[in-house]
């Protein structure tokens, strides 16, 4: 499993990985990623949720959590946990927005006496239309919150409006957590699609299919996309999810699922975001657990950094294996050697002289250290973070150029950033052009094209293709990649297909002409 903070990993490994993104590009067959709020244990769940809360705010809290988790057992029983045993840890779901309209009304409620009733008998003081009805009582799932009328201390008795006096002083918390249960943003989290829970906690998914889309489907590898996740819970994220499949593969580690009949990799890409040191986040706190104590487990961990010296070097010593690539910084240096034995510290002395792709490798996965020049993986299997192109050159033959950017080409008359914009609005990089009825966007649609048109004669372009209903060519160039032209008439694709020299057509008669992007 990796847990890929950029989104690189899905173009490099999306023929043998099952992808799991914010904003999935179902065309690619990607999946919707969801962590459902209630899989957390309780200090998890507070810090997402609240942002941390202590004191009596934390005890009332962990109090209704329970009380929502044993009524959705009532009604709803889990195997494995009874009224009992179920704790404010256990996974079982209950609705987080029943439980804020709860706490919301507590903190927020005044009252008035009762018409007609006894003296201290107190109803609700909401604020009233001209009809003498509510206006607005409060609603869970569109988290709405009841409007009361303000207190007042003058007047007559039946005139007087009072606080509620239950109020634990979290006022602040909940306005936090009302505005992620309303955020989009956190909609993987806190309306996880077939994880959410309905007011009486009822889901219509539970665990089991979590990690049986995670850890149990056809594909070596997952990748989960963590590239829209809100910066401000990302290291929460980590730790939870970590800490959910560590339990996991924990508990079932003498089953054919488990952890020891089926050990789990976890990658941990750019670790140096998370995992720095002196850090007490979730991130630092599960992944020092599982450096420690996972191999017993079957859970393993891959650490992926381009700065090690801000790593925290407990992880790291924990590392049976050293992949180490070229570093020019002493402090990145030094860290490294502090982690090998001292007769190997001569070896490292070689590390910023290294080429690229070239690495020393020592451990327990080799007999001797090695010194290693590693093959490139090819362009269709290279993750979605190489250098930009500065510079796009002729072929051998002087057949076109081998991709369409590139400083020393000719900008493509007015420059338009509406669809940049869209894209940046839309949150996603993945492209939709309009169709050419003006119906609205048509996403790629590679899945359905005809096959490829191979192009031996071209130094520049490998291989082409063209889809006619939407107007869409898509060129395979030999070193750049793979690019669609939009909206390209079908007269001029047969034109380019009789053509001698593909690659001089696409220059000129079609680069610069029609809106293009990289796939």
């Amino acid at each position: 499993m990796i847990l890929d903070i950029h989104g690189e990993y899905a173009t490099a490994l999306s023929d043998r990985a099952t992808i799991f993104k914010i904003n999935p590009d179902v065309t690619k067959a990607e999946k919707q990623l969801c962590v459902p709020f209630w899989a957390l244990n309780f200090d998890e769940f507070c810090d997402i949720a609240f942002g941390g809360i202590e004191g009596r705010g934390q005890s009332v809290v962990s109090d209704m959590i329970l009380e929502l988790k044993r009524a959705a057992i009532n009604n709803f029983p889990k195997p494995g946990v009874s009224n009992d045993s179920v704790s404010a840890d256990t996974p079982v779901p209950f609705c987080v927005h029943k439980m804020w309209l709860d706490l919301h009304s507590r903190e927020h409620l005044t009252v008035i006496p009762a018409p007609g009733g006894a003296t201290d008998e107190k109803v609700p003081a909401y604020v009233l239309n001209t009809a003498g009805q509510p206006i607005q009582i409060g609603d869970a799932l569109s988290v709405t919150p009841p409007q009361y009328r303000n207190v007042k201390t003058t007047g007559t008795a039946t005139e007087r409006v009072q606080l509620g006096n239950e109020g634990v002083g979290i006022r602040q918390q909940l306005a936090g957590l009302a505005s992620k249960l309303r955020d989009p943003r956190f909609g993987f989290m806190f309306r996880p699609s077939g994880w959410l829970p309905q007011i009486n906690g009822q889901t219509q998914c539970d665990l089991e299919d979590l990690l049986a889309d995670w850890i149990g489907g056809v594909q070596p590898v997952t990748i989960l996309d963590l590239s829209g996740i809100p910066s401000s819970i990302l290291n929460q994220l980590i730790g939870a999810l970590l800490r959910i499949l560590y339990d996991a593969l924990f508990w079932g580690k003498n089953l054919p699922e488990g952890g020891r009949e089926r050990p789990l990799l976890v990658v941990l890409e750019e670790a140096h975001n998370y995992l720095g040191k002196g850090d007490s986040n979730t991130a630092s706190r599960t992944v020092r657990k599982i450096a420690k104590e996972g191999r017993k487990y079957g859970v393993g961990m891959m650490i992926v950094s381009q700065r090690p010296s801000e790593i925290d070097s407990t992880i790291l010593s924990q590392c049976g294996t050293l992949f180490a690539m070229r570093l020019s910084n002493d402090l990145d240096r030094g860290q490294v050697k502090s982690i090998v034995s001292d007769n190997l510290t001569g070896l490292f002395e070689m590390l910023p002289v290294l080429r690229t792709g070239e690495a020393i490798i020592v451990g327990e996965s080799v007999s001797l250290p090695v010194r290693t020049l590693i093959d490139p993986p090819a362009k269709n299997r290279r993750p979605d973070s190489i250098d930009p192109r500065v510079v796009a050159r002729k072929g051998k033959d002087g057949d076109g150029l081998e991709a369409p950017g590139g400083w020393n080409q000719q900008r493509d008359g007015q420059q338009s950033y509406a669809v940049e914009i869209e894209q940046w609005r839309r949150q996603s990089p993945r492209y939709e052009h309009g169709d050419i009825n003006g119906q609205g966007p048509i996403a790629t649609l590679q899945a359905v094209a005809p096959d490829w048109t191979m192009t031996p004669e071209s130094s520049t372009l490998s291989r082409i293709r063209y889809e006619a209903a939407s107007q869409v060519l898509t060129v395979d160039f030999r070193s750049a990649g793979i690019y669609e032209f939009y909206e390209v008439p079908a007269n001029l694709y047969q034109e380019m297909i009789e053509s001698n020299l593909k690659g001089d057509f696409l220059s000129e008669r079609i680069r610069g002409h029609f809106r293009y992007a990289k796939t």
